[in-house]
C-alpha cells in the first residue's frame, strides 16, 4: 500500500542524507589523519564560505521536487527530462556566478569571518570546493528528476557511491 511506497522512499531518501553527511564530515577527519589539524581547519574554514549557497540551494531543491512529480505526472518522461535538464541550466548559472564571487571575494570573506587571511593557498582552495559544489549542484535536478520517476533506490545508491568515492579518493590522495 501506500504507506509501503513512502516507508521505501523515506528509506532511500535518509541513506542519500547518510551518505551526503559522511561525505562532508569524514573529509575534515582524513585531512587531520593525513596532513594536520591545521590544514583540517583550512578546509573546514573554506567548506564553511563555500557552504554559503547551501540556503539557495536548498531553496530551489525543495521547489524543484514537487515542481518534477507533478511534471512526470502531467507530461510524462519527456516533460520530466526536458525540465531537469533546464533546472540544470539555471543552477549552473547561478552556481557559475557563485563561483566567480568566492573566486574574486572568497578569501576576503574567509578572513571576514574567521580570521583566516594568514593561511596561504585559502583562495585556490576555495575556488576547487566552489566549483565542485557548481558540479554537484547541476547534477541535483537529474537526481530529482529520477526520485520523481520513483527511482529512489537508484539515487540513494549513487549518492552512497559517490560519497565512499570521494572519501577514498580523498585519502587515498592525501595518504600516497
Amino acid at each position: 500500500g501506500i504507506f509501503r511506497d513512502w516507508q521505501r522512499l523515506g528509506l532511500w531518501f535518509l541513506l542519500g542524507q547518510l551518505a551526503i553527511q559522511v561525505q562532508g564530515y569524514a573529509l575534515p577527519w582524513v585531512t587531520m589523519i593525513a596532513e594536520s589539524p591545521a590544514r583540517a581547519g583550512l578546509l573546514s574554514i573554506a567548506t564553511s564560505v563555500v557552504g554559503l549557497c547551501n540556503t539557495v540551494l536548498t531553496g530551489l531543491f525543495n521547489i524543484l521536487m514537487p515542481k518534477a512529480v507533478h511534471r512526470f505526472q502531467a507530461q510524462g518522461m519527456k516533460g520530466l527530462l526536458r525540465g531537469a535538464v533546464r533546472d540544470a541550466l539555471v543552477i549552473g548559472i547561478i552556481m557559475g556566478l557563485f563561483v566567480l564571487l568566492m573566486i574574486g571575494v572568497g578569501e576576503h570573506l574567509a578572513a571576514l569571518l574567521f580570521g583566516a587571511s594568514s593561511f596561504a593557498d585559502m583562495q585556490i582552495l576555495i575556488a576547487i570546493l566552489s566549483v565542485a559544489a557548481a558540479i554537484g549542484a547541476i547534477g541535483t535536478p537529474a537526481s530529482i528528476a529520477l526520485s520523481a520517476a520513483e527511482g529512489d533506490r537508484e539515487v540513494g545508491c549513487s549518492m552512497g557511491f559517490i560519497a565512499l568515492f570521494s572519501v577514498g579518493a580523498a585519502a587515498v590522495l592525501l595518504l600516497g
